[in-house]
């Protein structure tokens, strides 16, 4: 069955998630520490993460270097309310974020403790950065946290940068499947559909996360070689079993499979 995803305003949304009751004063930095402090060891693009907490609907938590990446400082970020969030994104992308939002919820509230832990959600729309331009970015939201009446209280959510991947579109949502080897794909109404599609992904070892991430950044084979001290033919041959795996003829289809695939963010 084709699933559809209609966008949905922050008031919508809200009535959605929002969780009333006395909130519990919780250190959510604490709580996700580990996580963060291992972002950095898969991030193949620069990023920051926040945590959007479902009893105030605002912005509990923000990495240091947002300033970096929105327009916005960190103090900015700290406590926002949704609309904030909201209206970073491309006037015509964000409310579809906050449908495939309600999406990713509605799978996290419907799984088990292992299941979440395992899944992650990647959305993908166009957001400010720091000049004030729309670019792409890729937003995964995972490691969620549920209160006792399995009400979502918050998740985790890292945006990477997409821009100098250089992306036209991108399908609207995807996940990362529970047994990592299949990846579902969801696009809004207006968009054809490609809905509940499962698909092999090839096993892509570290080093070639590394070559894939440095293609991505527009680098040739001579300086690959430099960045990561191996020889010429290594780096080809890294490229050509990449191009097998994936069945890829060009650099340009690589990266566009690994793209799509979300090969450099797992």
């Amino acid at each position: 069955m084709m699933e559809k995803l209609y966008p949905i305003n922050a008031e919508q949304f809200a009535e959605h998630l929002k969780i009333y009751g006395d909130y519990p004063e919780k250190d959510y930095f604490q709580i996700f520490s580990e996580y963060i402090k291992s972002i950095k060891n898969f991030a193949a693009s620069p990023y920051f993460w926040f945590i959007l907490n479902n009893y105030e609907m605002r912005i509990k938590g923000i990495s240091e270097n947002v300033h970096h990446l929105t327009p916005f400082t960190r103090k900015e970020w700290l406590n926002a309310d949704l609309n904030f969030f909201v209206n970073i994104f491309h006037p015509e992308d964000r409310f579809y974020v906050l449908a495939a939002l309600k999406f990713a919820s509605n799978m996290f509230k419907s799984m088990n403790q292992q299941e979440r832990s395992r899944v992650k959600f990647n959305i993908y729309g166009r957001m400010l950065n720091r000049h004030k331009d729309h670019r792409w970015i890729l937003l995964q939201t995972s490691k969620p946290c549920f209160n006792d009446a399995n009400e979502l209280e918050c998740a985790i959510s890292v945006v990477y940068d997409l821009s100098h991947f250089g992306i036209v579109n991108m399908p609207l949502l995807s996940i990362l499947g529970l047994d990592e080897q299949s990846i579902q794909y969801y696009r809004h109404f207006s968009q054809p559909l490609n809905g509940g599609v499962e698909n092999d992904i090839p096993h892509i070892s570290p080093r070639e996360k590394q070559i894939l991430a440095l293609i991505a950044k527009g680098y040739d084979t001579p300086k690959i070689s430099r960045e990561l001290f191996i020889s010429y033919h290594t780096v080809e041959n890294h490229k050509r079993n990449l191009r097998r795996k994936t069945n890829t003829k060009t650099s340009s289809e690589l990266i566009a499979f690994v793209m799509t695939h979300n090969l450099l963010f797992t």
